[in-house]
């Protein structure tokens, strides 16, 4: 072969190979491509399907963040004033409305007339005043939304743990109100239990069992529920029985309201976290009913019971 004819089939070589490179090149490309366009057609899928449920979301974002900027917004003492006003209003209306049905008994009356008057104008009153549960419902509403900004801000306070140690040293603080009831619980049990043996009921185990007994409302065992749910008790007791179910922070958070403000505002978080808390000691009630297995003897009943009202913090 000659050095001509060897060069041309060496340059046909490399054509062959430059095209099938480039057959090759073109091929992954399209299929790259046909992948690509396949998530994209995947994803613009989901997001068609997504987007009432983001939309949805977001609406309820914006409402929340709306109702947080009115509710922030309302002037509470001036809304009191208004509401003070109006209650007082609709006292003296429905007075006059009253007198004015009973002005024509017992003879004749020389204030029959004003009497009478005074009926129309408070009937007039009444039917012009605004729905005043509706507007104390706005104006708690608004108080809530206030009051949490306000516990959320002092808990981001630089200060906020500085004032908690102050107020747990205070007169008032949560640990000495603790250890009174404490005192004051075991002195009660004490007193129950000596009123059960000593009155009607026998110096049994019976007897003993009759003093946990749920249908005996002179009970340890309705006793303790009372003083840990609700019922019949002092100030002093609310306030323990709120304190066995705060977490550290809420501790934390009332004294340094105890601190900074005094008392009544410390005492004013216990109502406005109230409904939370006790949630929460229902749940440990529940769980202490279903919890251990009770025995028959007079002692298994002892250790069973005081076991478990121990650790749930009532004796």
């Amino acid at each position: 072969m000659s050095a001509i004819s060897k060069l041309n089939k060496l340059r046909d070589s490399k054509k062959n190979s430059t095209n099938n490179s480039s057959n090759n090149t073109s091929t992954t490309s399209a299929g790259f491509a046909a992948v690509n366009q396949y998530y994209a057609d995947k994803q613009a899928k989901t997001d068609e399907i997504l987007a009432p449920f983001i939309a949805e979301r977001e609406a309820e974002a914006r409402e929340q963040q709306r109702l947080y900027d009115h509710y922030n917004s309302v002037d509470l003492p001036s809304q009191r004033q208004q509401l003070d006003n109006l209650y007082e209003q609709e006292a003296y209306a429905k007075l006059n409305n009253i007198g004015s049905k009973f002005a024509g008994y017992g003879g004749y009356n020389p204030d029959f007339d004003e009497i009478m008057a005074a009926g129309e104008r408070g009937r007039a009153t009444l039917a012009n005043l605004p729905d005043l549960d509706k507007m104390e419902q706005e104006y708690n509403i608004a108080k809530q939304y206030q009051d949490a900004s306000r516990y959320s801000n002092l808990l981001n306070d630089p200060s906020f743990m500085s004032s908690a140690k102050q107020g747990a040293g205070m007169t008032g603080n949560l640990a000495d109100a603790q250890r009174n009831y404490a005192s004051n619980l075991q002195e009660s049990i004490g007193s129950g239990y000596l009123r059960g043996l000593n009155g009607d009921t026998p110096r049994t185990a019976e007897g003993f069992n009759a003093l946990l007994d749920p249908s005996n409302e002179d009970s340890y065992f309705n006793f303790a529920l009372r003083t840990a749910v609700g019922g019949p008790h002092t100030d002093a007791q609310k306030q323990v029985n709120l304190i066995q179910n705060m977490t550290q922070e809420e501790i934390d958070l009332y004294h340094a309201l105890l601190a900074r403000e005094g008392e009544d505002s410390a005492n004013a978080f216990l109502d406005y976290m109230a409904e939370t808390i006790n949630q929460r000691g229902g749940a440990k009630i529940a769980d202490y009913l279903d919890s251990g297995t009770k025995g028959d003897s007079f002692w298994d009943n002892v250790k069973y019971y005081g076991k478990t009202l121990r650790e749930l913090g009532y004796s």
